[in-house]
């Protein structure tokens, strides 16, 4: 009972899945004239995951003969019914000894059954021909030799010698390029001292050159003096160079700086008697008067803060043009060079291969 009731089943099912099935050919024009083309859709309809094989025609086959395949194209689409595989096949005829033709057939497994499209007719269309009009229709030409034309030729010609010119010029600048030199230029930054570092330097040299005679006492007393307004300048900003030595003191009292003024009065007058009346000191004075200095510039020296911002404040050095790196102007030559041979190039050779064609 069993295998009865399987085969049932099977039966059962069989049915319905044929039931589900369609297959239908139809063409776009049934009736064209000779050498146009016309389109077959050949159309299936079957449920969604079935296995499905068209039929295959290779380019320049018949299907029929005298009814030739051009090419075909297949396309899948989703329906409510299932799934849509449509092929279509671009037909076209040569021969004119048949007005109507029959395209059989066509046969479309779905999951190993075969089914089959119906059969459609084209008819061919003939072209009449006028035979009492066959004296104007004239033979085809022959193949034409066209002359030479030099003028066409000139300007690849110039062009082919500028080509030529240019890649002389290349090599030249290559040449020129491995025999030439980069300049160094070395530039060793100066050191800026401040005005403290520049009168302690001063105040220690004049130490190792100090000697005890008179001249060597006018001598030392008027770089003493020199040192300070030289500091006094740069440090507060006072012509101190141009002043004597009462007006440097005012102007320092001015400036809110009183640290060690009447020190600075006595070795002022001191230098003076010195440099003007002849005026000989003892190696202690001497000493007193350099440490005097010494210790009024160490008492007003510039902290860093106030250092930082006199720097930053200072105008600085114009800066000295350098001339332009010799590799550098010989590579943006070569380059110049370099695309005007390649366009040059390109040009030439579309135009002599149009000339040719």
């Amino acid at each position: 009972m069993k295998k009865y009731a399987y085969i049932l089943f099977f039966l059962v099912h069989s049915l319905i899945a044929s039931g589900q099935v369609s297959v239908d050919a139809q063409l776009d024009s049934t009736q064209i004239r000779i050498g146009e083309q016309t389109h077959l859709s050949l159309t299936v309809i079957a449920p969604e995951g079935s296995k499905v094989e068209l039929p295959a025609f290779k380019p320049q086959t018949e299907i029929t003969k005298g009814i030739e395949i051009i090419a075909s194209k297949q396309e899948t689409e989703p329906t409510e019914k299932g799934e849509t595989r449509k092929v279509v096949y671009t037909l076209t005829a040569w021969d004119e000894s048949k007005t109507e033709y029959e395209l059989p057939e066509m046969s479309v497994k779905v999951d190993g059954r075969v089914y089959k499209s119906p059969a459609t007719k084209l008819k061919i269309k003939k072209m009449p021909v006028d035979s009492l009009q066959m004296e104007s229709i004239l033979p085809p030409d022959s193949i034409q030799d066209n002359p030479f034309a030099w003028q066409e030729w000139i300007p690849y010609g110039i062009s082919t010698l500028l080509i030529l010119v240019l890649s002389w010029v290349l090599w030249k600048l290559f040449k020129q390029l491995k025999t030439t030199k980069t300049p160094t230029r070395k530039q060793e930054k100066a050191k800026v001292f401040s005005p403290y570092e520049k009168a302690c330097i001063a105040i220690m040299a004049l130490k190792q050159r100090a000697t005890n005679t008179e001249e060597c006492q006018k001598a030392y007393y008027t770089e003493l003096t020199d040192i300070l307004r030289t500091y006094i300048a740069a440090r507060f900003g006072i012509n101190a160079m141009e002043m004597t030595s009462n007006e440097i003191i005012e102007n320092l009292q001015k400036n809110n700086q009183e640290v060690a003024s009447e020190e600075l009065r006595q070795l002022l007058q001191a230098a003076d008697l010195v440099k003007f009346a002849r005026y000989n000191t003892a190696e202690n004075e001497k000493t007193f008067y350099t440490d005097t200095l010494t210790q009024f510039i160490e008492a007003t020296k510039m902290q860093p803060n106030e250092a930082s911002l006199q720097v930053a404040s200072a105008p600085k050095p114009a800066e000295e043009k350098t001339k332009q790196h010799p590799k550098r102007l010989l590579r943006i030559l070569i380059m110049l060079c370099t695309i005007a041979i390649a366009g040059l190039l390109t040009l030439t050779i579309i135009g002599i291969w149009d000339l040719i064609e």
